[in-house]
């Protein structure tokens, strides 16, 4: 599922109502066995990767995959954004795949 936290972009504060709208994303999310994006963009346009929603994806149980709005071929070559990415997904103990399997 990508960009489940971009709703949080221009938003200010992480408030009962984006924890409700979280909550319930990652529970479908988890029903349904989809892996979320952990999306690399927000780095630079702000608002998301964003923490709140990632500590209760991994309290729902939910996986992630790193992804990238590669709108230009050079945003595919930042490895230091990857990086950065991989220590907050450690951090944050959740499961990180690395590939989709379709059937």
């Amino acid at each position: 599922m990508a960009h489940p936290d971009v709703f949080m972009r221009g938003y200010k504060t992480f408030d009962s109502h984006c924890e409700e709208v979280a909550y319930r994303l990652c529970e479908k999310a988890k029903e349904y066995q989809l892996p979320l994006e952990y999306n690399l963009a927000g780095y630079t346009n702000g608002g998301y990767p964003h923490p709140e929603f990632w500590k209760i994806a991994k309290e729902v149980g939910c996986s992630c995959i790193i992804g990238i709005d590669a709108h230009e071929s050079a945003a595919l070559t930042n490895t230091e954004i990857y990086e950065r990415a991989l220590l907050e997904i450690d951090a944050l103990g959740l499961t990180r795949i690395d590939r989709l399997f379709f059937a």
